[in-house]
């Protein structure tokens, strides 16, 4: 009795070991939205990413132990959407690279490309390339 009870205490403290471990771990990593930018956070490493899903879905800042690696030669996002330039990363997760189709799921949902834009080439066969893929015309 007495060794089972004490397989059954280690066991617990275990479990209770991993499960403190996996919450600390979910919380070193968040998402949140601010208008038109969600930024994503990884407070371990002091990384902070913000994106403009609005304006070609592009990170537009990365502070690193809170500076700013990024260019961002604009005086705020309003700026930044008038004119949208060459700076930032385009977020492609978590579709990056090749895509199947014509399209591209999210959250159970799916987001068809209007090739009609022009926005979009196809490289050697229907389905686009997300290498390829260019801000929208305007």
């Amino acid at each position: 009795m007495a060794h089972s009870m004490q397989v059954a205490i280690r066991n617990a403290g275990r479990t209770i070991l991993v499960l403190s471990w996996i919450a600390t771990a979910l919380a070193q990593y968040s998402a949140k939205r601010d208008g038109d930018v969600v930024r994503i956070e990884d407070a371990a490493s002091q990384v902070r990413v913000s994106i403009v899903p609005g304006v070609g879905n592009v990170a537009f800042e990365m502070r690193v132990k809170g500076e700013n690696v990024l260019r961002f030669p604009y005086a705020d996002i309003a700026a930044f959407r008038s004119r949208p330039g060459l700076n930032g990363i385009p977020f492609l997760g978590p579709w990056a690279n090749r895509l199947d189709e014509q399209a591209f799921y999210s959250g159970g949902k799916k987001y068809a490309f209007n090739m009609e834009l022009g926005n979009v080439r196809a490289t050697s066969g229907p389905s686009p390339n997300s290498r390829q893929t260019g801000r929208r015309p305007g």
